[in-house]
Formats: C-alpha cells, structure tokens, sequence
C-alpha cells in the first residue's frame, strides 16, 4: 500500500524526497532503500528518530565501504562521519553530527556471484545474524513491482492537462487507483487461495487483466451508494479470480525500455516518491 506520495523536480534527489516524507514513519519502523538513498547524514536523521534501516550502498561510497569490500569479513561496524546538506528541513541532533552515526555493514552474495554491500542500522548480530540480511533486503521487490505499476500500467507520467491543478489531480487519482486496487486483491486473496490450493503452483491475480477491469469501475467505488459498492466490489472479485497466472521464484527477464508517444501531454521533469 502507498501510504505517502509526492510529485517534485527530478533534480531534487530520492534521499531528499524521503526526508520530507519522514513524518509518515514511526518509531520501529523498518525502511528497505536502494542505492540512491544512502548518506551519512540521513542514516543519523534516521536512527534519531529510532527508524531502522536497510540499505543497498554503492561502491566507492567511501574509503570504509572500500576496505569492508576488499577485506573477507561478512560483517563489520563502522562509524560515518557526518556532512549535512545545507537547505535541507531536516535537523540532526549535534551530538550525533559531532559524533558521527555507527552502521553495520553486511556482504551478500547474489545469484550470479556478484556481491553487494547493505548499510543497516540493525547492531546486534544475536538478533539479526548475517543470514536473513539477503532475504530481508530482496522483500524491497514489491516496491519495485509497484513503481513499475505506476509507470507502465496506469502510466502516471502521462497527464490530462499542463496546469499544476490538473497534473497533481491525475497525479494523486493513479496513487489512489493503486491502493484501491490492492485492497481489491486482498479481498480476493481467501477465495485465490481455495481456487489454487491443489495447485503445483502458487498464484497470483493478472495485473494488467486486473486493471483493465476496473478501468470503468473506479468512479462507482467512490461516488455509489454503499449497497452498490459491495455489490461492484463482489463482482469484480469474481471477475479477477478468473483471471490468474502461477508466480514462479527466480525468474529474470531483459529489461525493455519503452518509448512513450510524443503526441501525449508529459512532463520528464518529474520525480516520483512514494
């Protein structure tokens, strides 16, 4: 589920976007984040806020992260300097800028032998060994699925109109489609299950065939009188356990860029965060 969106300026980068969003998190929370997040800076506004994290950190991120690669450990803690941005709402406690934040750093061996280095705020080796840290970081997938959604299904960066009003309403109406329809696919999860239960498989609904059902029912969802929504909401259950297809684990496809129509209204100066 989305639980916060905004629509900026692509020159202002992901980590800065999350910073406006850290309202939306709460003490004990949890944030998956890839390669673009990483800063010394927002890993101590983060644990200031005692939010935890995992986070895939880049080569050459700094001499530390270097040494860690280069060395045979599978773990180390290590201690950031901190260099906070100027311009930025978020604050820093001064103890922690003059002290600097303490991460663990963890190597994780994919597939295709290819190793990569997550930052994680997650200390005691007891509680979290090494071993989960992979299967932990990879449930950053549905984020990612997502995104993809957003971009390529509902196609959010096509707008009706060149007037802010007009882009931010389109913008907001797609977050609230992927919501509405997610809350769809768990009402259907019980009755998936009982369909797919001899299955060798385990199944999922069609997502596109998912969308393209409920393209002329969104305005029903919201404006109907209570009966009818349930009985829409029945219905297109129904209709969705119809159309299923098996989720097979591990399985990788070349990505295909796609190029979108020059005759469409787009704005490519635009940064998604959600």
């Amino acid at each position: 589920m989305i639980v916060a969106g905004i629509l900026s300026s692509a020159t202002i980068k992901e980590r800065e976007l999350l910073c406006k969003q850290i309202e939306e998190l709460g003490k004990g929370d949890l944030l998956l984040l890839d390669r673009g997040y990483p800063a010394a800076w927002l890993f101590a506004l983060l644990r200031e806020r005692m939010i935890h994290f995992v986070a895939r950190i880049k080569r050459k991120f700094s001499k530390k992260i270097d040494n860690f690669l280069n060395s045979e450990e599978k773990e180390r803690i290590i201690i950031l300097k901190i260099h906070h941005k100027k311009g930025l709402n978020c604050s820093i406690d001064k103890k922690i800028k003059k002290d600097g934040v303490k991460i663990r750093l963890v190597r994780v061996e994919l597939e295709d032998g290819e190793i990569e280095v997550l930052a994680t705020s997650l200390l005691n080796k007891d509680k979290y060994p090494v071993e989960i840290f992979k299967e932990l970081y990879f449930k950053r997938w549905p984020i990612e699925s997502v995104f993809n959604t957003l971009k390529n299904k509902l196609q959010i960066e096509l707008f009706s109109g060149k007037k802010v009003k007009v882009i931010l309403q389109d913008f907001y109406a797609k977050l609230i489609q992927s919501n509405l329809y997610r809350l769809l696919e768990i009402c259907s999860e019980k009755k998936l299950k009982k369909k797919t239960k001899k299955y060798r498989y385990e199944y999922a609904i069609n997502e596109n065939i998912g969308y393209n059902i409920l393209k002329n029912k969104w305005i029903n969802l919201l404006s109907d009188t209570l009966r009818k929504i349930i009985k829409t909401i029945k219905e297109i259950i129904k209709s969705l356990i119809k159309h299923i297809e098996p989720i097979r684990q591990g399985r990788r496809y070349k990505r295909n860029k796609k190029t979108l129509s020059k005759t469409v209204i787009i704005s490519f100066a635009k940064r998604v965060a959600i």
